[in-house]
């Protein structure tokens, strides 16, 4: 294991690959880090500061505690998880603006993601939210009443979870699922979706439509009927000198 990881303005660390285990300790980004296909894994809280810069390829990072983004996240086809570590951290932060390619919230102890008020977390391919029957993954904004954004535009997974003060601004999120929250505010979560939902009728609005179409049937028959010929009088048979 290995002491913070701390890459000052100005310099650049490329994990080339390897796999570094953090041991609960900090990752703090002001220069650039490269990924490449590598992995941090035990990570504590993961920060990149304004000026900082993070490629993170085709690799993995892995953290118990807060994630905050204040400089560049280039997701590439990596995956962030977050992940049970109470030991570590007991719970989780979610801050600034980070658009991630692969991201999942992994619980098995209720755990509590917290995610700022005001931010986007945008998900291209694959958001994973699992919690158990016994204790749902809790998710929900820093501010009760304020409001974070998730954005996805690519698949979900997801299974007992109980959410706050969150808006899902892309797809439609845990579409048919049942929020294990008791005081939930939420925003296109879970039920039926609204674009999967079809207008019904009433028995009054029945009745005038199918009255309407009676109307509409009697006219376009009348519209169809040949007209008679005017009738002409018959030639006079007498002949007169």
């Amino acid at each position: 294991a290995f002491a913070d990881l701390t890459i000052p303005g100005g310099g650049s660390f490329d994990l080339a690959g390897g796999t570094m285990d953090l041991g609960c300790t900090d990752v703090s980004v002001a220069g650039n880090l490269t990924l490449g296909a590598g992995a941090l894994i035990n990570v504590r809280n993961f920060t990149v500061l304004a000026g900082g810069s993070v490629n993170a390829g085709s690799g993995q990072i892995s953290l118990a505690g807060n994630w905050a983004n204040s400089g560049s996240f280039a997701a590439g086809t990596s995956s962030v998880k977050f992940v049970d570590a109470p030991a570590c951290a007991a719970a989780s932060t979610v801050s600034g603006n980070t658009s991630f390619y692969a991201l999942s919230f992994i619980s098995t102890i209720g755990k509590i993601y917290s995610f700022a008020v005001g931010s986007t977390q945008r998900i291209s391919s694959l958001l994973t939210i699992t919690g158990t029957a016994a204790a749902p993954i809790q998710l929900r904004s820093t501010s009760a009443g304020g409001s974070a954004n998730i954005e996805l535009t690519g698949q979900q997974l997801m299974s007992e979870l109980a959410v706050n003060d969150l808006v899902a601004t892309g797809v439609w999120l845990a579409p048919y699922l049942v929020n294990r929250s008791t005081t939930s505010s939420t925003v296109r979560w879970f039920g039926e979706p609204d674009y999967a939902r079809i207008p019904t009728l009433n028995s009054a609005m029945l009745a005038l439509l199918m009255l309407l179409l009676g109307i509409a049937t009697v006219f376009a028959s009348g519209a169809r009927r040949p007209s008679n010929p005017r009738s002409r009088p018959s030639p006079s048979k007498d002949f007169h000198a």
